[in-house]
């Protein structure tokens, strides 16, 4: 499901970083999002520019994962997340 496609965030989302993790709210659905520090940097490389791969190279160059299947897991189900809340495209 995820692709090579470059990833952008929605509109109407409102954020702020408080002690390295990232709250947002949605004005659209009225939901409130709380991401841990992982979660906060992979929101911060979303620019329009990166595809899901990348991102994920980039977090991997930053982080340590002796089991990358796992790590991939983890990653890819985020990304489902943040598709199926809107919050991507």
């Amino acid at each position: 499901m995820l692709t090579d496609n470059k990833v952008f965030k929605r509109e109407k989302l409102t954020n702020e970083i408080i002690e390295g993790k990232l709250f947002m709210f949605n004005k659209q659905t009225t939901n409130y999002y709380k991401f841990n520090e992982i979660g906060t940097i992979i929101w911060l490389l979303i620019n329009g520019k990166r595809d899901i791969k990348k991102i994920k190279n980039k977090i991997k160059e930053e982080y340590s994962c002796p089991d990358e299947k796992f790590f991939d897991k983890k990653i890819n189900k985020f990304f489902q997340i943040l598709i199926r809340e809107g919050l991507i495209k």
